[in-house]
């Protein structure tokens, strides 16, 4: 990125301006304070806003399925559940921050619940569907809501991608009633399968343990409730309740096990990009040798992190996604298809370039080529 659009900041759980360089593009460091990580420097606001709000590309304008049986409907389910369970709320004012497409909004009862949604991508909040939610297509900082209004605030999968934590956090706490909850989810950096995208792409401009997150919150505002790490570790969730700054005293601990985890997880991933680099160059010399047409599944950031790794592109292949919006536009100069168009050219070898929903993809391109040859990479 241009230097000009981009800008040095000081930790934002300590203030402390003392850093040590983690992981080196894009630029992480780590806290020699308080252990947290987070990337420096960093895209201006406008900049980040800009990208939230226009580009197709933004993990907010990811397409996926909703329904009760798919990979996000059952995640956002365990929310609710979460959510009730700790909570005890029957009732009342919630806020979903990065609403997507209104699906997690849509599971509080109407009758019960004034819901509210913020969601910055101009894409997705096209596709909300639900009459009786209050919607506002802006970020957080330029939304204007009452304060003491919200019994609830949402933020799942959000707080790393903001440009500062702490005024985010902020910001919720002047929203929320005096016994309102926040509820948060971020990825873990701890987590065994803490992948390279994690690191390597500039949207997740801070990366969270369980301690700089129970940080963060009390600095600002927050009695922490529930704090636990869900779904194999890889995700960090939080509720906490509105209260009084709590002071916290820092050591050098997490400083050292974050700066001793960054080590460990630069030679695994170069293992991993090795691992994968193989795999698909040993598996398109296999097809292209039988004269196959091959598809990759995805035409997202995960298919430019593979670009990089292999040069995929040049290699003959058509690119496939679910999403109608980029099935109107090039992807690295090719033609998106939607899975529909499978039979019709006629492939039956394919790559799903996706982590997160594998799976799901697999079971589409079965619904549309029985007799595939499907690569996984994970």
């Amino acid at each position: 990125m241009d230097k000009n659009k981009l800008i040095s900041i000081a930790c934002d759980v300590c203030v402390n301006k003392s850093h040590e360089n983690i992981w080196i593009q894009p630029p992480n460091v780590v806290c020699k304070k308080c252990g947290f990580a987070f990337i420096n420097p960093r895209p201006k606001k406008k900049f980040l806003n800009d990208y939230y709000t226009n580009n197709i590309m933004s993990s907010g304008s990811v397409y996926c399925k909703t329904e009760e049986l798919s990979r996000q409907g059952k995640f956002d389910t365990m929310k609710i559940n979460y959510i009730f369970a700790i909570t005890k709320l029957t009732g009342g004012t919630v806020l979903e921050i990065g609403c997507r497409t209104g699906n997690l909004l849509r599971k509080f009862n109407k009758n019960k619940w004034e819901r509210y949604g913020i969601e910055p991508s101009k894409k997705s909040f096209r596709n909300i569907k639900g009459n009786s939610l209050h919607l506002v297509n802006n970020t957080l900082e330029k939304a204007r809501f009452d304060y003491n209004f919200f019994d609830l605030v949402i933020a799942a999968s959000v707080l790393e991608h903001t440009f500062s934590p702490k005024e985010f956090v902020r910001k919720i706490h002047q929203y929320l009633k005096k016994t309102g909850f926040v509820y948060i989810l971020v990825p873990n950096i701890y987590d065994p399968l803490f992948h390279r995208s994690d690191f390597d792409i500039d949207e997740h401009l801070s990366h969270f343990s369980k301690k700089s997150l129970k940080n963060l919150l009390e600095i600002n505002g927050f009695r922490i409730i529930n704090l636990h790490e869900s779904r194999t570790d890889k995700f960090i969730e939080l509720i906490a309740i509105k209260s009084m700054p709590i002071k916290v005293n820092f050591n050098k601990i997490e400083y050292l096990k974050s700066k001793k985890f960054a080590k460990k997880e630069t030679e695994r991933v170069k293992k991993e990009e090795d691992r994968i680099r193989l795999l698909i160059n040993t598996t398109l010399e296999k097809w292209q040798k039988q004269n196959k047409r091959i598809g990759v599944y995805g035409a997202g950031l995960h298919s430019l992190y593979l670009e990089e790794l292999t040069d995929l592109s040049k290699k003959g292949v058509y690119y496939f996604d679910s999403d109608p919006v980029k099935q109107k536009i090039l992807f690295l100069n090719k033609k998106v298809f939607p899975p529909s168009k499978i039979n019709t050219l006629g492939l039956s070898k394919f790559i799903i370039s996706s982590e997160s929903y594998q799976e799901e993809i697999y079971k589409t391109i079965k619904k549309y080529a029985t007799n595939s040859e499907i690569l996984k990479l994970y």
